[in-house]
């Protein structure tokens, strides 16, 4: 039996996955804990599976965010994993959903295949009309108040141009769909083919650019700063021409902890050790420059 997980939350998910069945073991994906992968067996005798992720307490708008989410990118024909099922009556909330096959580490050599893929999801995602009651966003991971980690550290000239930069221009891109935390940590793969973008937790309604930009920089921090040409470069392939590239380039940065901290743990922790602290920040420093320069 499920020993680790939440007895109540294990008894939803058996309903859930194999009603009449049986829960057979739940492990803790990250820590230990949450997000948990989860098996069991239905009457019928077949294995199932999937993942149960568990919202913050007191916070069940972040579940049904990544829930209404997932179901509109998959009725989209977009590459996401299944939802099984979403309950916000407990706190915390919960979503079980398909357990995709593939890895998320990102490799230790650029791939130009695959950072086009992404930058061709991002325009596909981008070029949807989701829901009118989506959240609004304007930038990535909206949930961190990067500006006041900002204000908390030693000056960051490059960011403080950037910050002066971005507050004094409104872009011009039309709003669409967008993940909020498009990285490739948040990618799964078989070989080179994209299986699925997850984690959708910081999705709604905002320009493509904000996804674009993220991930542009994130090739830039993993591969070097020629890679980010790869993701624009999938993204026209799909919409065409991008539009204020810098100035996403720009919010990009302005969406990342001053000496990139955590962000390097989580890069590290998805099969990349080689990217310490001074490289990522570096290739990060050296992105926002050119942003920079050609910003107006």
């Amino acid at each position: 039996m499920a020993s680790e997980i939440n007895p109540e939350f294990a008894e939803w998910v058996t309903d859930c996955l194999a009603p009449g069945g049986s829960l057979h073991t739940a492990r803790g994906l990250r820590d230990g804990g949450a997000p948990w992968l989860v098996e069991g067996r239905g009457v019928d005798g077949n294995d199932v599976e999937g993942v149960l992720r568990v919202g913050p307490v007191g916070e069940p708008e972040v579940i049904r965010v990544e829930a209404a989410s997932l179901r509109f990118a998959a009725a989209n024909n977009l590459p996401v994993p299944k939802v099984y099922g979403m309950r916000d009556d407990t706190d915390p909330a919960l979503l079980l959903i398909e357990r995709v096959q593939g890895s998320s580490d990102i490799p230790p050599e650029r791939s130009s295949l695959r950072l086009r893929a992404l930058g061709a999801f991002a325009a596909r995602l981008g070029s949807l009309d989701p829901p009118a009651e989506f959240v609004r966003r304007t930038r990535s991971i909206s949930g961190v108040d990067f500006v006041a980690l900002r204000r908390e550290g030693a000056p960051q000239p490059l960011l403080e141009r950037a910050e002066a930069i971005v507050n004094a221009h409104v872009p011009t891109s039309r709003p669409g769909m967008v993940h909020g935390d498009l990285w490739q940590g948040n990618s799964m793969w078989v070989g080179d083919e994209l299986a699925a973008i997850i984690d959708w937790d910081c999705s709604g309604i905002g320009p493509s650019g904000i996804d674009l930009g993220s991930l542009r920089l994130d090739a830039a921090m993993c591969f070097g700063v020629a890679a980010e040409r790869d993701v624009l470069d999938g993204w026209q392939q799909i919409s065409g021409k991008a539009s204020d590239v810098a100035y996403w380039d720009l919010v990009a940065c302005l969406s990342t902890p001053p000496e990139l901290s955590w962000f390097v743990q989580a890069t590290q922790a998805q099969g990349r050790p080689d990217l310490t602290q001074d490289i990522m920040r570096g290739r990060r420093d050296q992105f926002l420059a050119n942003a920079l320069r050609r910003s107006p």
